[in-house]
């Protein structure tokens, strides 16, 4: 009897350890799989930004399609709540990237195409696909208004800027403002929107864009190419690539240099 009752607890050892040790070998698998994605993220978004600086939306899109993936992997796979609303930030910010990518695009077949009279399917195409990433950012992460604003302010952007259809930015820019006063990208809208005026704008934005001035100067060029003023657009161009001249903005420098290039090429 005691021999029996011995081989079972030994068995149930034996059982217990092993189990433990197809735990540890599982969790050490996972911990290898996400550093060899965490890595291919990063290489992934270093390749990006070298699409983006050489004017390659497509690859850029297509590396940033590569990183989406990624992270969904991780956010699968992530069940404490801090780590995955962390996922669920870096989703949002490389689906940001993703819309802007489009959304300049869609600007740059615009002027070309209405430069050579030609028609702006393509443009609007682009700027449709923009919208949609923003607006999947806004289903995500509605409860992180540092991402919503954001989002909320880039559709109303395309919506003015590039789809020429006011009634439906003001729409958006109107619930950006209403839900977040206080915010930086409610500042911009009512600056688009003609209720402040540039220097009161400037006013307050600067202390909240100190690190990255480049970001106001880019709202206010945008604003006066809208409303004719190519030289003032311009000279904050020109500001713009002034202000992002480090080596970790230049992606900004070179987006500037290219709206300048155009600017100056729709003046002459």
């Amino acid at each position: 009897m005691k021999r029996k009752i011995i081989m079972v607890v030994v068995s149930l050892l034996v059982f217990c350890i092993l189990l433990i040790s197809v735990n540890q070998i599982r969790r050490f698998k996972g911990q290898v799989i996400t550093r060899y994605y965490d890595l291919e993220i990063e290489t992934k978004k270093v390749e990006v930004l070298g699409y983006l600086i050489k004017d390659k939306s497509a690859e850029a899109i297509a590396a940033l399609d590569v990183i989406l993936d990624r992270y969904k992997y991780k956010e699968d796979g992530v069940r404490n709540r801090d780590k995955k609303m962390g996922v669920r930030r870096s989703l949002a910010r490389i689906r940001a990237l993703k819309g802007t990518v489009y959304m300049q695009e869609a600007q740059s077949k615009m002027r070309w195409l209405k430069g050579f009279n030609l028609p702006n399917d393509d443009a609007i195409n682009s700027a449709n696909k923009a919208i949609k990433e923003f607006e999947v950012i806004l289903d995500k992460c509605s409860d992180v208004p540092s991402i919503s604003t954001a989002a909320l302010y880039q559709i109303g952007y395309i919506y003015y800027y590039i789809l020429d259809e006011r009634a439906e930015a003001e729409k958006i820019w109107r619930r950006l403002i209403n839900t977040y006063p206080e915010s930086l990208f409610s500042s911009m809208a009512k600056f688009c929107l003609g209720e402040i005026s540039t220097e009161e704008f400037l006013k307050i934005s600067n202390p909240l864009t100190r690190k990255e001035p480049f970001l106001t100067f880019t709202v206010v060029a945008a604003k006066m190419e809208k409303e004719g003023d190519l030289e003032k657009a311009k000279e904050y161009c020109r500001k713009a690539m002034e202000a992002s001249r480090s080596p970790e903005y230049k992606v900004y420098y070179v987006w500037a240099a290219r709206e300048l290039k155009r600017l100056e090429e729709g003046s002459k």
